[in-house]
């Protein structure tokens, strides 16, 4: 029986013990309304709660004490607030039994219109327990030392309750709803006779969801023995539970048999159990479930098991009603009897059809299972050869599978293994190269002791993965609160392009230029990290190769632990993209937080910033630094509230988009069409001997200021902003000619040597375009070449101003001889030679 049931009982008792002594104290001095007001005296003064009788007391005491109450109403300890409303109730005992044979006989218990309240807060204290440390109390004056050990023998005529209402809020428990008792009748109830039960029974909680009505009809024995737990036995038994509960809906569930539980011997025998079941349980519906057992009995204290004639049948559809999988399967085990160290028996055998529609055709799956007679002994029962054999199709794909092992079976406690396992799976699709495993190893299930809602699991497997060697140990732990999981894997070389389908041409697979309205639709994509709340894991896999082309990792090594709702990746380590790499990784449900970190080395910068952000505008090998953290409910509030830092460093490489050099070549022309902006060219790159850039991140905006790029011909630097939020690049680069090239180019940049050229680059990713400032060139071009031809003092310079500010001295008169040339002259001839005029 359950403690809080035991405890509810013994408050029950100490109150209505409580109530029986007032009253017959009084009974032969006062009426009923002495009684009653008696009755609240007490009460009070015993339990600081406050006892209210709105209908009559009836009290008799010969030839039976005899009580009878109507309308009371008891309050919470200490507060005004209902516990206990009883609109009638009734107890008789006979007393000469009482007297003579030391016997309790109750003649008659009924009850109607019951309400109580049970309450438990986080604390484990109850709104009861005043009530248990009075019959305690009591129970201890009572005691006599000297009187015998022998247990009081009671029977009872007859039970009759009627609505009868349990409220429980039990916080530690989880529970919280109404249990209500419709109708309960019995028989005479005494040690050892038979009785008839009825029970009506309706459940209604919010937790755990339950919504569902249970009927009880049978006859029922049961046996008190002194300082042993009860048994009871029942025969005809028909048990019914119709409706709602655990998620599970549709409930109709029906059990007809006999069953007798020895407490004492903590022994069960059940006989001609019938089991038939309906439900939908989440994505499937058990049309019909049933199960047959004519004889189970377990008996640990003798070291007993027996089966006999144990069927089971079940149909059932999987997935929704309009794509439904028709799951049809039986299992039977004949015989299996256990006593110490003998063991007889039967093989099992069984089957399994999964049949129904799936895209691109029908799935059509055969399961056959079967095994040799079992051996061994009570401690340990083994079932050898267990075969279990797959086979079948999935529209295209063809299926085979097969697994064998030994199950050994230990009942105390509950352990199940599987070993030596051995397991084969082939795999054809067309669409997929084909998959093979082969494996080995051992499967265990444990319920540890004193944990029955407990179950642990661990499985080693050992084998080939399409011929890949690989080594696995998997732990799982069950049943007690979030599951646990633990995962440690090894693989010599994987390579995963063995399992995935080939990869499309680079005309399928070129991604189409991002739109405002598919940016807008990304970056409203919801991030749900709830999923990490469902399992506590650890995850240590290691690589000797990992190869997803065209990326292949070498001595990869991954290290993360799951707890909470908290991913901690302490370690993702490896070496690829020519060099090597280091990265952590958290991330929180609770909090929504994201944060990153990564270290690389000596990597191909193109390579790994295309396969990791898609970008490609970087050429050539160096390190990149970043520490990232954001939080946010969607992709595109991540982006706005991230921050961090992000350094770069790339030796003898290029930035494609632009080729400056080229241009810079052409500037005569450049500087005659202005600053017109023009779009980036994947075909065109800038050569550099090395480049380095830092940006420091705060809401989404990553700044830089730091640009440093260095060439035979050219330094950069720049300073600008990327806002990831919005997608933009606002960046301004500066280019200085440091040197000319050799050849037919080398006087046209030598016209440029020590100007600094200014590079905007703007726009969006999808379009990001550059143009050089060719007015603020071709004006200090200009200015250089005037001063050279004027003269740099003697007013040279303010002349040359004047010329490129279009101001000048006024044209001669008509017919008036031109004079000398002037330093004014000479300028606009350099002027127009710069432009090749």
């Amino acid at each position: 029986m359950p403690t809080w049931i035991q405890r509810l009982l013994i408050a029950l008792a100490a109150l209505l013990a409580l109530l029986v002594l007032a009253a017959g104290v009084l009974v032969a001095r006062f009426d009923g309304d002495d009684i009653r007001k008696l009755l609240e005296a007490q009460v009070a003064e015993r339990t600081e709660r406050t006892l209210k009788l709105d209908g009559p007391v009836g009290l008799a005491l010969w030839p039976k004490v005899a009580v009878t109450l109507q309308g009371l109403h008891l309050s919470e300890a200490g507060k005004p607030d209902e516990f206990l409303r009883v609109d009638e109730a009734r107890l008789a005992v006979r007393v000469l039994p009482l007297l003579s044979a030391q016997r309790l006989e109750v003649e008659a218990v009924s009850a109607r219109g019951v309400q109580m309240t049970l309450r438990r807060d986080a604390q484990g204290r109850r709104n009861i327990d005043d009530l248990i440390a009075l019959s305690r109390q009591d129970a201890a004056a009572a005691e006599d030392p000297a009187a015998p050990g022998k247990p009081l023998a009671f029977s009872v005529d007859g039970l009759a309750f009627d609505d009868l209402r349990l409220t429980v809020q039990d916080v530690p428990a989880k529970l919280d709803g109404q249990v209500q008792i419709e109708r309960l009748r019995s028989g005479r109830l005494a040690e050892g006779e038979a009785t008839p039960i009825e029970l009506r029974l309706q459940a209604k909680l919010a937790e755990p969801p339950v919504d569902a009505a249970l009927s009880l009809d049978g006859t029922l024995t049961f046996r008190l023995p002194a300082d042993q737990p009860p048994s009871l036995a029942i025969e005809g038994m028909k048990l019914g539970l119709k409706g709602s509960a655990l998620g599970v809906q549709a409930i109709d569930a029906q059990l007809a048999g006999a069953l007798d539980w020895d407490g004492a011997q903590q022994a069960l025998e059940a006989r001609g159990l019938q089991l038939q079941l309906a439900a939908r349980p989440a994505g499937a519906k058990i049309e019909t479930l049933r199960l047959a057992v004519e004889r189970l009995g377990f008996k640990p204290a003798s070291q007993r098991i027996e089966l006999a004639r144990l069927a089971l049948e079940l149909k059932a559809a999987l997935g929704p009603a309009e794509a439904a999988q028709q799951l049809v399967a039986q299992l039977d085990w004949p015989a299996l009897s256990v006593e110490g160290q003998g063991l007889s028996g039967s093989p099992l055998s069984g089957s399994a059809r999964l049949a129904g529609p799936v895209a691109g055709g029908s799935r059509e799956l055969q399961m056959q299972l079967s095994s040799q007679a079992p051996s061994g002994r009570f401690e340990k029962i083994v079932v050898p050869g267990l075969k279990l054999a797959l086979s079948g199709s999935e529209g295209s794909r063809q299926i085979a599978a097969q697994l064998e092992a030994d199950l050994s079976l230990a009942p105390q406690p509950l352990a199940l293994n599987l070993a030596p396992l051995k397991l084969q799976l082939d795999l054809k699709d067309p669409a997929l190269p084909p998959l093979a495993l082969l494996a080995q190893g051992r499967l265990s299930l444990q319920q540890p002791a004193g944990a029955p809602a407990r179950q642990q699991a661990e499985a080693q497997l050992k084998g080939t993965l399409n011929g890949q060697a690989f080594d696995t140990t998997l732990e799982a732990v069950l049943g007690s609160g979030v599951p646990r999981l633990g995962v440690q894997a090894s693989f010599g070389t994987l390579d995963l392009s063995s399992f995935l389908p080939p990869a499309p041409t680079a005309a399928a697979s070129a991604p189409a230029p991002a739109s405002a309205e598919g940016t807008a639709a990304a970056d409203a994509q919801k991030v749900d990290l709830s999923p990490l709340k469902a399992v506590d894991a650890t995850l240590k896999l290691r690589a000797g190769t990992l190869i997803l082309p065209p990326h292949r990792i070498e001595q990869a090594e991954v290290a993360a632990r799951l707890k909470d709702g908290k991913l901690d990746l302490s370690q993702l380590d490896g070496r690829a993209w020519g060099g090597r790499f280091q990265a952590t990784a958290q991330a929180d449900a609770g909090s929504g937080a994201l944060a990153l970190g990564l270290d690389a080395n000596e990597v191909d910068l193109n390579a790994m910033l295309g396969a990791l952000a898609g970008f490609d505008k970087l050429e050539g090998r160096g390190k990149l630094s970043t520490r990232l953290a954001s939080r946010g409910p969607t992709v595109g509030a991540l982006k706005q509230a991230l921050g961090g830092t992000l350094a770069l460093q790339m030796r003898d490489g290029a930035v494609r988009g632009i080729n400056l050099a080229k241009t810079l070549r052409d500037w005569r022309g450049a500087i005659a069409g202005g600053d017109a902006k023009q779009a980036s060219q994947a075909s065109e790159k800038t050569d550099f001997s090395e480049v380095s850039l830092s940006f420091d991140i705060r809401e989404g905006v990553a700044r830089s200021k730091d640009l440093s790029a260095k060439s035979p011909f050219l330094r950069l630097s720049g300073e600008g902003l990327v806002d990831l939020g919005a997608s933009r690049v606002d960046y301004v680069a500066r280019a200085t000619v440091t040197g000319t090239p050799q050849g037919q180019d080398g006087p046209e940049m030598a016209a440029l040597k020590g100007l600094t050229v200014p590079v905007k680059l703007e726009g969006p990713f999808s379009a990001v375009s550059w143009r050089i400032r060719w007015s603020e060139v071709g004006k200090e071009l200009l200015k250089r070449q005037a001063l050279g031809a004027a003269g740099a003092s003697g007013g040279g310079a303010a002349l040359v101003d004047r010329l490129l500010g279009g101001k000048g001295a006024a044209a001669p008169a008509d017919g008036a001889s031109a004079p000398p040339a002037q330093p004014k002259d000479k300028v606009k001839d350099a002027l127009k030679g710069l432009l090749g005029r």
